[in-house]
């Protein structure tokens, strides 16, 4: 996981900048609370691009759409109790062919937890 666009900045800033303290990679990673590798590595990103901005990823791109989010969200709202492996055979039967994991991904960066509830007794008095 990357940092955020400030302490990015900051690295650079303690290192580089003419009006800067000019620190260490040591005293840089202890002040701005990161490893030293990270430090290293926005400075050389910094050294060769001139900024710090991250760059686009390769990789292969979701699979899945707003409409299938919503299908997703909408199934949840309407029963909190079911299952990753009920909302996939959902998707399956309109035609989207997606695996439980994801299904499970999408909803956990959609902010619903998965797992059955917890049922607690009730306490005497």
């Amino acid at each position: 996981m990357s940092i955020n666009l400030k302490k990015r900045w900051e690295i650079v800033f303690l290192a580089r900048h003419r009006r800067g303290p000019k620190l260490g990679i040591t005293a840089i990673s202890k002040e701005v609370g990161v490893d030293k590798n990270t430090v290293k590595k926005w400075l050389l990103r910094y050294d060769e691009t001139g900024d710090v901005i991250e760059e686009t990823r390769s990789g292969r791109p979701k699979k899945n759409s707003r409409q299938i989010e919503e299908i997703m969200e909408k199934a949840v709202e309407t029963d909190r109790t079911i299952s990753s492996e009920e909302i996939q055979k959902k998707l399956k039967r309109k035609g989207i062919d997606l695996s439980v994991s994801t299904v499970k991904r999408r909803l956990n960066e959609k902010g619903f937890c998965c797992g059955a509830p917890t049922f607690k007794p009730f306490l005497k008095i």
